[in-house]
């Protein structure tokens, strides 16, 4: 075996054992995501849980507030929560640490404050997204279900959830824009394709 290959190996098993997972709610107690701030490394799996309403989580552009990420990007669908919570989550894989904007693209939850950003920064960040979401004349849904998975909710979530408003940190970051960078085709490929890639160069070998 080449020392390339056990370099690979070994640092794709590395971040796949570093990864967390990592709750945010949509709907509990209002129209907000909590945390609605956070920070996610790359690996790591942001799950979003529907405990109140009739929601959906949405990659958004950073410049164009309540419109989907023009590149990349993710959504949930709806999944509605109207006698406890759903019993499926949206899972996305975090592949790089820059801003992530999102928001709910139900009604004008947008507008409302439903909104939220992964590795935020000064400019970037949970404030300037939802000040810039009150002014949106429209709150637009992407066609079908992309950048995710949709199923069972696990039986335990490994971090914990801030409160709602300006959460909290819980783990590293990631973004989205035609002129930011972008988070969500930084948010698609898992550390099991990379681990399942690395053993096909071993198979080949």
């Amino acid at each position: 075996m080449s020392s390339t290959i056990r370099l690979l190996l070994a640092s794709a098993l590395a971040v796949q054992a570093g990864a967390a997972t990592i709750k945010i709610e949509s709907g509990p107690g209002g129209l907000v995501f909590s945390p609605n701030e956070t920070k996610a490394a790359v690996g790591d799996v942001l799950e979003f849980h529907f405990v109140a309403g009739n929601h959906s989580v949405v990659q958004g552009d950073f410049d164009n507030a309540c419109h989907p990420a023009t590149t990349g990007g993710f959504y949930s669908g709806y999944l509605p929560a109207l006698n406890g919570e759903n019993p499926n989550v949206f899972s996305v894989t975090i592949n790089s640490t820059e801003p992530v904007a999102f928001y709910c693209s139900q009604g004008k939850h947008c507008q409302d404050g439903m909104v939220g950003v992964i590795n935020p920064t000064n400019a970037m960040s949970f404030a300037t997204y939802a000040a810039a979401a009150k002014s949106a004349t429209q709150n637009v849904a992407p066609p079908a279900v992309f950048g995710g998975t949709v199923g069972p909710a696990p039986k335990e979530t490994s971090s914990t959830v801030s409160p709602s408003g300006t959460a909290s940190p819980t783990t590293s970051v990631t973004p989205s824009t035609s002129t930011k960078p972008n988070g969500a085709g930084i948010i698609s490929v898992s550390c099991g394709a990379i681990v399942a890639a690395v053993g096909f160069a071993l198979f080949l070998a």
